[in-house]
């Protein structure tokens, strides 16, 4: 593919190894990459931690406004960062943007589009080379026509009509604009393609999650020191802690087998917090990502704890290649359709039937561990990258 320009609306750059963060590293090399940060999910609410948040905010962009709009030839400082560079350890050119988070207001959508649009005059983008927009926050579809695209991709990788605390009637109005005027809509899940696919106007794909397969696979590092003392088989979870993991089985679970140890990584939430009291559960808490690999290896069973609701039913895990990557068999208190290899998940839904799948799943024969690995190796996001490839070529014509 010819060099182009990818100008990407997402989350923080490096702030935790998202999906989109994944795909569009591959074209860092070749190809220049803006990468906007996050403009947030939702409008403030009348909190303390909202209230202290805005006032950040606020005292950040106000102390850039003078140099942004009095000295439009002055770069607006974006900043660099990666959740892990590439090989040719490239990274984007990225922007903190400037704006305003009180998104339903359209003077404030006019605001943030001059802000933000000011910013990006001050980033060498080539004109002669095609500009690609990326949108993987809904939210952001106001900014589409903050400059000249010869492709817009809207890149759902949730069901964000579900998140907690959002303002649903603005992000259904900002995601109907993407499903009816992107170019291009990539729907990570089965679920998602299904439910929303109907509602696009153009092009539409499932392109599911895939896995950064040579950090996760290479061979098993020595025992961290923290596990070291473990007695009998360990069984794990590693990622985030809300109010869509389904602790209160897990808790059950845990509770009836004192010979599983169980080892748990991410930062702890109240409820999570509370698990440090059971004798067989520890809590390692949020470790960087380059080390959970070094704990997770000593996994000898996964586990995905959903909650079953619309959100959840939406998601297609990030952990699954990366649990497989290692040979780590899943238990899970759900399926996932439509990703190769979901067949291989033992599927539990009530705290007897976890356990006795996590039973099933210490059994797990060596030939089936190697057969997970090579799942794996055969859905990277090097495969992803030129899946997407040949879409965002087929769409320009080049």
């Amino acid at each position: 593919m010819k060099p182009c320009t990818f100008l990407v609306f997402g989350d923080d750059w490096g702030r935790h190894p998202s999906s989109s963060q994944h795909l569009i590293r591959g074209f860092l090399h070749g190809h220049k990459v803006v990468w906007v940060n996050s403009i947030g999910m939702r409008s403030p609410q009348l909190t303390q931690y909202d209230a202290d948040r805005v006032l950040q905010r606020l005292k950040h962009s106000f102390g850039h406004v003078r140099k942004i709009f009095r000295s439009p030839d002055t770069p607006s400082a974006p900043v660099q960062g990666s959740p892990r560079e590439n090989s040719s350890g490239l990274k984007p050119t990225v922007v903190d943007p400037v704006f305003l988070p009180f998104h339903k207001h359209k003077a404030i959508q006019a605001f943030n589009r001059l802000s933000i649009g000011k910013q990006l005059s001050s980033v060498n983008i080539k004109k002669r080379e095609p500009l690609i927009m990326w949108i993987s926050n809904p939210l952001a579809a106001y900014l589409r026509k903050t400059v000249a695209t010869q492709l817009l991709i809207y890149y759902c990788g949730d069901d964000f009509l579900e998140f907690p605390e959002t303002d649903k009637d603005l992000l259904r109005e900002q995601e109907d604009t993407l499903l009816k005027e992107a170019d291009i809509c990539i729907f990570s899940s089965l679920q998602l393609y299904n439910s929303k696919g109907s509602r696009v106007s153009k092009k539409k794909f499932f392109l599911p999650h895939g896995v950064d397969f040579e950090a996760f696979s290479n061979r098993r590092p020595s025992i961290p020191p923290e596990l070291t003392s473990i007695k009998g088989p360990v069984v794990g979870y590693f990622g985030i802690f809300s109010d869509w993991i389904d602790l209160g089985l897990f808790k059950r679970v845990a509770k009836m087998d004192q010979a599983i140890q169980y080892v748990l990584i991410g930062e702890p939430n109240e409820e999570a917090s509370k698990l440090r009291s059971l004798p067989n559960v520890m809590l390692l808490g949020k470790l960087p990502y380059e080390e959970i690999k070094r704990y997770a290896k000593q996994f000898d069973v996964g586990m995905l704890l959903y909650k079953k609701n619309n959100m959840t039913m939406a998601i297609s895990p990030l952990k699954m290649y990366e649990y497989y990557s290692m040979g780590i068999p899943i238990v899970s208190t759900r399926t996932f359709k439509g990703l190769d290899g979901a067949e291989e998940i033992y599927c539990g839904t009530t705290p007897d039937e976890f356990h006795a799948r996590i039973r099933e799943a210490l059994k797990c024969s060596s030939r089936k561990k190697q057969h997970l690995v090579e799942i794996a190796a055969n859905n990277t996001w090097e495969v992803r990258q030129k899946e997407l490839t040949r879409l965002i070529q087929g769409a320009l014509q080049i």
